[in-house]
């Protein structure tokens, strides 16, 4: 198996290599949703890094001197393996093929997947390295996740991804592994690595809960942590699941947006006064949201929670999870 693998390669079969979350942005993907792109750094990086450090012995040895009762202890042991990791020298072949990936991240997948050199340097000039977004996924839902956004550059990349990897071995994780008797050479974990999005526009999508056949949509300009954090009125807008049609809208006002800054810092900015109580989105643009809802929430049958943004005109599904 190689050290990555594109979101549009992964097949069921990979998920001990990439985890459930890689498989199902893959499904979505290869569905033709507008998922952004991205890659997976593969279970077969994780081990050449521990073989090749030769550092699986030393966290096979702490793992023997773990006392899941003992939770003082439990969490010491746990500082020391993520210690060793963060130490050790990262494998440069491994290096390299993530670097490569990540210099074509923003390169159209046609383009890359010609193999030619000279196309993909000349789509190259002029373009920098994105920023990112880190995800830990498992094949299955026993572990703690972690999540790392904003993430530019090949060398806070390679970081990320190690502390990715000793979360591994944190506190919880840790307890489920001695718990289980894992060894080191059992463990599998993949990460997923996907260009982030700075949005114009950004909302959730549900199930509207008294009516299950109609579509709930909350949209505010900027990123959506203002969404969450109740800080703006969102617009509204409830589209009948059946006939993608549009039922009602609700339009609240919104005086301040989030956006990320050329730093990656994530800046609170006050909106136009001629937006502030104006339909947000499109008509458009809540008709595909609703209709890629639909088919989501068809295709796995559950009542889900749908994270999208808007960047450039462009609408991007970020995040997709069971709304419980």
């Amino acid at each position: 198996m190689s050290n990555l693998l594109w979101i549009s390669e992964i097949t069921s079969e990979d998920i001990i290599e990439t985890g459930v979350k890689a498989f199902t942005i893959s499904e979505l993907y290869n569905m033709e949703l507008p998922i952004p792109q991205g890659f997976v750094i593969t279970t077969t990086a994780l081990k050449k890094f521990l073989l090749h450090t030769r550092i699986d012995k030393q966290i096979s040895s702490v793992l023997e001197t773990v006392d899941i009762d003992n939770f003082k202890t439990l969490q010491k042991k746990s500082d020391e393996i993520k210690e060793i990791i963060m130490k050790a020298e990262f494998p440069e072949m491994v290096k390299n093929d993530i670097f490569e990936a990540y210099n074509n991240l923003d390169v159209n997948e046609e383009i890359w997947r010609t193999g030619s050199k000279s196309a993909l340097d000349l789509v190259r000039v002029g373009k920098s390295l994105p920023y990112l977004a880190v995800r830990s996924s498992y094949s299955n839902n026993d572990y703690k996740k972690v999540t790392y956004l904003n993430i530019k550059g090949i060398s806070s990349l390679i970081t990320v991804i190690k502390k990715c990897w000793t979360n591994l071995f944190g506190f919880e994780n840790l307890y489920y592994i001695k718990k289980n008797n894992l060894s080191v050479e059992e463990l599998v974990l993949g990460l997923i690595v996907q260009r982030m999005i700075n949005p114009n526009k950004s909302g959730i999508i549900t199930l509207y809960e008294e009516y299950n056949q109609e579509i709930r949509v909350e949209a505010i300009y900027g990123m959506n942590d203002l969404l969450y954090s109740k800080t703006v009125m969102p617009n509204i807008y409830l589209i009948g699941k059946n006939d993608l049609c549009i039922k009602d809208k609700e339009i609240g006002k919104q005086d301040v947006y989030l956006t990320r800054d050329e730093f990656g810092n994530s800046v609170r900015k006050n909106l136009e006064e001629n937006k502030q109580e104006l339909q947000t989105l499109t008509d458009d643009e809540i008709l595909k949201l609703a209709s890629y809802y639909k088919r989501i929430q068809e295709y796995y049958n559950k009542n889900l929670r749908l994270e999208f943004a808007i960047e450039n005109n462009k609408i991007y599904i970020i995040k997709v999870k069971e709304n419980v």
